[in-house]
Parts: structure tokens; sequence; C-alpha cells
């Protein structure tokens, strides 16, 4: 059996070469109608609790249209040079806060970790 396989395989590798082609050429032109949702909540059930509190939270408190953005940043020495770039990043326009603990905070092992920094900013764009 494993014989008779190898054989095909062999025999009929440009076949199979070109019909490995001819997919992949397929699916490079299908890449532009791929679309990506990254609102999670559209996956819930119309009648759920939490489909239902959500809606009674945007009609009370509006639409949220904040946006958070999570930078790492590698090979920071010290306090000092986090500080300083924590700082270069609140003058970012429209960067309303940026979140950075330092490495003795209680909980900074969040932020910190394998010689990666991580910022978290948050921007009030768009309101």
């Amino acid at each position: 059996m494993k014989d008779r396989f190898a054989a095909f395989l062999v025999t009929k590798s440009r076949i199979i070469l070109i019909i490995s082609i001819v997919l992949a050429l397929g699916c490079g032109a299908m890449i532009p109608f791929v679309t990506i949702n990254k609102d999670m909540t559209k996956y819930l059930p119309g009648d759920s609790d939490m489909r239902r509190g959500l809606d009674l939270m945007e009609a009370e408190f509006g639409k949220e249209d904040a946006s958070t953005l999570m930078i790492m940043f590698d090979d920071l020495e010290g306090k000092e040079e986090k500080l300083a770039m924590r700082d270069d990043l609140k003058t970012l326009p429209y960067a309303e806060s940026v979140d950075y603990k330092l490495p003795d905070a209680k909980d900074g092992e969040d932020y910190n970790r394998d010689g990666h920094t991580l910022y978290i900013v948050n921007s009030d764009y768009g309101q």
C-alpha cells in the first residue's frame, strides 16, 4: 500500500504541483473578500441577557468610541528609561492616558516580563 502511494506521488508529482499552485493562486485571489469581525458581541444571540445588558448600556451611556492600544518595547533599561518612554507616549496626539506599572509595583510583573515592557495607551479619538 505504501509503495503504491509513493509511486503515485512520484509519477503524478507535476499534476500535484500544478493543482497546488492553482489552489494557492485561487486562495490568494480571495484575500480581498475576507472580512474580520473584531466586535465579539455580534456573535451573541439577540435574546441573551448579555445582549440585553449591552443594549441597555448603549442606550443609557451611548456608544463607546474610545480605543486602547497596547505597545510593547524590548530592553528598556531601568525605571528612568521606562518612565521617559511613558512620558513620550503621553505626548502622542489623542492619547488620553498611558497605563504602566513600575517594576517594583505590586502587580508590575504583568507589565514587565523577560525584558519586555508593556504600555497601554487609551485614546478618545472620534468623540
